[in-house]
């Protein structure tokens, strides 16, 4: 992302015009309401390798509950 520092030396060099910079900050600005396009999608359990995963989580969690049954 460019900073308003970036764009102000690229005015300065005259690398963009005032008002080019100026749009560009108007179109940004306008735009940021808008999802970004690498927004994660954040899945639980996304592929098959995953089942795995809760299935020994599951086999954790009931086995302790079960030590802890036990001890009581």
């Amino acid at each position: 992302m460019y900073t308003d520092e970036d764009l102000n030396q690229a005015i300065e060099k005259k690398v963009f015009s005032p008002e080019s910079v100026e749009a560009f900050r108007n179109m940004v600005s306008s735009s940021n309401g808008s999802p970004a396009v690498d927004e994660e999608n954040f899945r639980l359990v996304g592929g098959f390798n995953d089942i795995f995963i809760v299935i020994a989580c599951a086999l954790l969690l009931f086995s302790s509950l079960w030590v802890v049954d036990l001890r009581k």
